[in-house]
């Protein structure tokens, strides 16, 4: 996978991690994984499994097509993130 797709799917999980209300331990309760991977994966450092992605998307009762697709305003989000 590449950075760029990391990074963009890490910023979509955070969003919907925070509107939710919720801390990165919480939804790793919710999940069965620890925090620190949470904040690895929203911050596109890693990778997560399939069966994790799936939980999350389960959890969150949010279809994984809108998080895999590549919407309108992505690519400035990314090079925003790129420069951080």
């Amino acid at each position: 996978m590449s950075r760029e797709f990391l990074l963009l799917l890490g910023w979509k999980l955070r969003n919907l991690r925070e509107k939710r209300g919720l801390s990165k331990k919480e939804l790793a309760s919710k999940i069965g994984t620890s925090d620190v991977a949470v904040g690895q994966w929203e911050r596109g450092e890693i990778a997560m499994n399939i069966n994790v992605f799936r939980k999350i998307c389960e959890y969150y009762e949010y279809p994984a097509e809108l998080l895999l697709r590549r919407m309108e305003g992505d690519q400035e989000r990314i090079e925003k993130l790129l420069e951080k």
